[in-house]
């Protein structure tokens, strides 16, 4: 497709879409949750605290762990309210990055660096699933445009819906959409997947389209050291898929520095 060579030519994108990008880890847990979790936070802050030394506890950490399977309790952020930011909780950590997203050169090595630190302060943890997610956002004002047109001469999403209403443009007339497909993936193996809906950015209408691959057990690595290959050829995939997606009118469009 050569969107390789393309993304070469345009490096960081100066008007990127990027709502937020988030690394997601989950890993299976035993039996005495409360138990095991009780100290995790503390020893994971100690190692990650020189470059994410403000911990915000979230209210659900005063609920008992066991209670509160896979939903992140504390955040550790470089300071009060800011980006990137490290989320922990009991069988799930998230690394997550918004508009100071410029390169994977440059978030790859926050989920390496966030990972390691969960495998020293807990060894015994084994993964279960891994995601790679992307949202992004494009200004659209349904009041003004076709969303069906949008889609196709923007993101190259071709609907083509039937005529439902006598003497009427059944294309003009959609208000609202969510497209959702999965497609299986052999490198990295698991699933990838696109979805396309609308929503907002900073308040402003948009159409809103995310990005994922999503490994489980036993296609995703249980190994910690061997999830960074894993990250790369999810990064890859979605890379491309960007481009593809994108190719033409908003490629231009991301690449001006304003809209």
């Amino acid at each position: 497709m050569g969107t390789q060579r393309i993304r070469n030519e345009l490096g960081d994108l100066a008007n990127k879409p990027l709502v937020e990008a988030i690394f997601e880890l989950r890993w299976s847990l035993d039996e005495n949750v409360d138990e095991s979790w009780e100290l995790l936070p503390g020893l994971y802050y100690s190692k990650v605290r020189d470059q994410y030394p403000h911990l915000e506890n979230l209210p659900i950490s005063k609920v008992p762990a066991q209670m509160a399977l896979d939903i992140v309790r504390h955040r550790f952020r470089p300071e009060k309210d800011s980006w990137p930011l490290i989320q922990l909780g009991p069988g799930v950590l998230t690394v997550n990055e918004t508009g100071g997203y410029t390169v994977w050169e440059e978030f790859l090595p926050r989920i390496v660096s966030a990972v390691k630190a969960l495998s020293d302060v807990y060894p015994e943890f084994r993964i279960k699933r891994a995601e790679l997610r992307y949202i992004n956002a494009v200004p659209f004002d349904i009041q003004s445009e076709s969303l069906i047109e949008f889609l196709s001469d923007k993101l190259h999403l071709r609907v083509e819906p039937p005529e439902l209403f006598d003497g009427e443009d059944t294309t003009s007339m959609a208000s609202n959409a969510h497209i959702q497909l999965d497609f299986p993936l052999k490198k990295p193996k698991g699933l990838g997947g696109v979805s396309v809906a609308l929503g907002e950015k900073d308040n402003q209408p948009g159409v809103i389209f995310h990005l994922l691959v999503r490994s489980d057990r036993p296609e995703v690595p249980e190994d910690p050291e061997k999830l960074e290959v894993w990250a790369g050829d999810a990064h890859d995939i979605i890379d491309e898929w960007f481009m593809t997606f994108c190719e033409g009118k908003l490629l231009r469009q991301f690449k001006e520095t304003s809209v």
